[in-house]
């Protein structure tokens, strides 16, 4: 089967390397859940980084060019606009990212046989062709269980790297993603949870994320809505996830060097009405005014207090642009849990169900 690319406006780069995306590793859990019980890690999901309000993105990135904040432990904030919390969402993307180019491309790397988390599948994943299983509910358990596992692995990794180091620090790596160096090898492994890289991860307990499992294997969820959110590991949450995670790997990619590419909302037409929990597109994108500082390498990489604000403005509003979208996509199309594991599968199946109705959406 030849190798397909993510479509544009999903973002096929990565920048961490496969072997260490897929490693996995003990990490301690978040402050609600004690350290001592079982959890589970799910990437972005229902955590307050990832869903953040659009209001709330001015007032977040102006606190990061007040005085004496770069100068700040990766611990001593909980904006997640702070450079070293965005440094975790990128990478963290990274890793999400790297699972949705390994489904689309049937080349997923499933956990080890006789893991916990994946041992019910140790012989029967041999029959999937190294993509998902053609029957949903198991695509669905199967998408979770690795979604999981990966989590704890690239969980660890970022506390480990982002432990001690100051928002200066990680402002650098966030605009010159060449700076960063993810080896485990070379450092002692921090099983601390920090507070920059809890913001960008939904955690639970054991026993919950059981309830949660149990829940995909039934007939009946497949024909929940995209809208309903209870379940952090259903297939809509986690193409939500896999969604924001190839933009945030595109645009740590592509900021730093000026080329971060600013949507011209002017150009939008046919838009879906705003129904569900879908809002509207602003009439102009929030960058669109700091077109010539996004575009100026020298500036974004000066490590100044005013480009660490206009770095943590333009990833806000790309958070917050994604989710937009991807609401919108999900409502407009009545998406269900089922349909969501079929874009997962094959992304731009729900695009083109609209294009059919002659509704048109960005790509970006």
């Amino acid at each position: 089967m030849a190798r397909q690319p993510i479509p544009l406006h999903l973002g096929a780069l990565v920048i961490l390397s496969a072997a260490t995306l897929s490693a996995a590793a003990p990490a301690r859990a978040s402050e609600t859940i004690s350290a001592t019980d079982g959890h589970f890690h799910v990437a972005f999901a229902s955590s307050s980084g990832a869903n953040l309000k659009p209001d709330a993105v001015e007032g977040l990135a102006r606190e990061v060019g007040s005085a004496g904040f770069l100068q700040l432990k990766a611990e001593d904030s909980a904006n997640p606009l702070a450079p070293c919390a965005l440094l975790s969402a990128a990478l963290t993307g990274a890793h999400v990212n790297q699972l949705f180019f390994e489904i689309v491309n049937s080349s997923l790397k499933t956990p080890p046989f006789g893991s916990n988390i994946f041992g019910k599948y140790d012989w029967k994943q041999m029959l999937w062709g190294g993509g998902l299983p053609d029957d949903p509910n198991t695509a669905a358990d199967a998408l979770a269980r690795i979604s999981v596992y990966r989590a704890w692995g690239i969980n660890t990794l970022i506390n480990t790297h982002i432990a001690g180091q100051t928002q200066a620090g990680c402002l650098e790596q966030l605009t010159d993603p060449q700076r960063i160096v993810l080896d485990s090898k070379e450092v002692a492994i921090s099983f601390e949870h920090q507070p920059p890289v809890s913001l960008f991860f939904t955690s639970t307990s054991r026993a919950e994320g059981h309830e949660h499992l149990a829940q995909l294997e039934k007939l009946e969820f497949l024909s929940l809505p995209a809208a309903d959110r209870s379940n952090p590991l259903s297939p809509c949450s986690i193409l939500r996830s896999l969604r924001l995670g190839a933009r945030l790997n595109e645009d740590v990619q592509t900021l730093g060097s000026g080329k971060l590419r600013i949507p011209d909302n002017a150009l939008l037409i046919n838009n879906p009405p705003v129904s569900g929990q879908s809002k509207p597109l602003p009439a102009e994108s929030p960058l669109k005014p700091l077109a010539d500082k996004l575009h100026d390498p020298a500036f974004l990489r000066s490590g100044s207090p005013e480009a660490a604000v206009v770095v943590s403005q333009a990833f806000g509003h790309e958070i917050v642009r994604t989710n937009q979208l991807t609401e919108m996509l999900l409502d407009a199309s009545h998406a269900s849990q089922l349909d969501c594991i079929n874009e997962i599968r094959q992304p731009s199946t729900l695009r083109l169900r609209l294009i059919e109705k002659k509704i048109s959406l960005p790509l970006r």
